[in-house]
């Protein structure tokens, strides 16, 4: 069995290192071709499902989850692998060298270290947007007592299909969870994040802001009977699109609606209705998956409609309401961005604004006018994942990168979002093979 177990653990490693070389993992998600490749992927997944849970003995490790979890730096109870792995614990290291530790006295089958941490290190470069959860009973966990057991949501599967969760307890035992029925005690996910994209950075709501005659329509409120969610993935990740006859159309992700059965007053503009649209429009909701997109039904909204009219999409699944124009957002102040470590990857901070409902963040090379646009976050903080600091700074192999960040109040009682001027910018010196960006967001003169 032990034989066996290393067996198909070591074939996971060199296989998914194979699909990493190839660049292939995001074709053979979306055409699903290759079952075998996709069967490797669940493997390596159930690894790290009984790898984690081992390492779940030990407090640290349980403690540094909840504190990453806390930060839910997209919106819901959720950590980035590649954020966690870089952590320094109390004793000295990484999490991820304290997972790999904790594992290899734990599991006999793996009989290297550098194998458990190997596992981690493909996968994660593979998946950037793998991510730890704690999708339930977050608040109630007491992480410094509690031992949680480690599921994993499997890879190539639409949610809706998955009937139960394979979990891992400490010691090692093999655990089905009802993927209906949430359970009734804190349980650690590894999965997938649906609120970024492949690259690991949040992902920008597509709101249009075209301005000329008429009125902004106005998102007031919504309420969800069903989400389409199974409570392994965390909160769902539910947005709207609109589209007249004419051909304009557009989407929008209301943000919360996480809870069934409760309102959630937004006052959200998704755009302004100009008479060449037409005079009725049709919005869908959907939930948003690593697998096809759940469909939750249809309604029409008519010109004539009265203010703040409600309406109950086709099957059921919500209710949501139209309504008035609201005032613009109020301005924010400027940022004040600042270095505070730097270890493998850039990572700085940024003075809180008053008023700020989310950051932006732009990145450019150095000696180069255009900022681009690395992404947003809720928090005032960044680690940019996707350059490695240069240890030898001056070097032929190196350069600097300059960031700069921006300061939001996109609502919620608001119409046009109020954007603060630039932040002074940071710079690292950082390994070379830069391009110049093409400018789509933000430039300087």
């Amino acid at each position: 069995m032990k034989k066996l177990a290393m067996k198909s653990a070591l074939y996971c490693l060199a296989f998914v290192s194979l699909v990493l070389f190839l660049g292939t993992v995001p074709v053979l998600a979306e055409t699903g071709e290759d079952e075998e490749m996709i069967a490797a992927i669940n493997l390596g997944f159930q690894e790290m499902a009984q790898v984690l849970a081992a390492a779940m003995e030990e407090p640290e490790v349980r403690l540094l989850i909840q504190e990453e979890v806390a930060k839910k730096f997209d919106g819901d109870f959720n950590v980035l692998y590649n954020r966690l792995a870089r952590r320094e614990m109390k004793d000295g290291g990484f999490f991820s060298e304290k997972v790999a530790e904790k594992a290899w006295e734990a599991l006999p089958h793996w009989q290297e270290k550098t194998s458990v941490d190997g596992l981690f290190k493909t996968m994660s470069a593979a998946f950037p947007h793998l991510q730890i959860a704690v999708p339930v009973h977050f608040d109630a966990w007491d992480a410094a007592n509690f031992v949680p057991p480690v599921a994993y949501l499997p890879y190539g599967k639409d949610e809706s299909e998955v009937e139960a969760l394979i979990a891992f307890d400490s010691r090692g035992n093999e655990l089905l969870l009802d993927a209906a029925t949430p359970p009734d005690f804190p349980v650690v996910v590894i999965s997938l994040n649906e609120r970024v994209d492949e690259n690991g950075r949040l992902r920008r709501s597509m709101i249009d802001k075209a301005r000329g005659n008429g009125d902004w329509e106005v998102h007031e409120r919504a309420r969800i009977f069903d989400d389409n969610e199974g409570w392994g993935q965390g909160n769902p990740e539910i947005y709207m699109t609109w589209s007249f006859q004419s051909g304009y159309s557009g989407q929008y992700f209301p943000p919360g609606l996480d809870n069934e059965n409760q309102w959630y007053f937004l006052n959200d503009w998704i755009f302004l209705w100009q008479s060449t649209y037409g005079s009725v429009y049709t919005v869908e909701f959907w939930e948003q998956d690593s697998g096809p997109n759940d469909f939750m039904g249809s309604a029409s909204v008519y010109l004539g409609d009265a203010d703040g009219t409600c309406y109950t999409t086709s099957n059921g699944d919500v209710e949501f309401c139209m309504g008035h124009t609201p005032p613009p957002c109020a301005p924010v102040a400027t940022p004040q961005i600042f270095i505070v470590t730097s270890n493998a990857h850039p990572e700085f901070f940024w003075s809180a604004i008053p008023g700020a409902d989310l950051y932006q963040i732009y990145g450019s090379p150095e000696n180069l006018a255009g900022y681009s646009y690395l992404g947003q976050t809720t928090l005032t903080s960044w680690t940019d994942f996707g350059q490695d600091i240069d240890i030898f700074p001056g070097g032929p192999d190196g350069t600097y990168y300059r960031y700069k960040v921006r300061a939001i109040n996109n609502g919620p009682n608001c119409s046009t979002w109020a954007y603060s001027d630039f932040s002074n910018y940071v710079e690292f010196a950082v390994l070379s093979d830069l391009t110049e960006p093409d400018c789509q967001f933000f430039c300087e003169e």
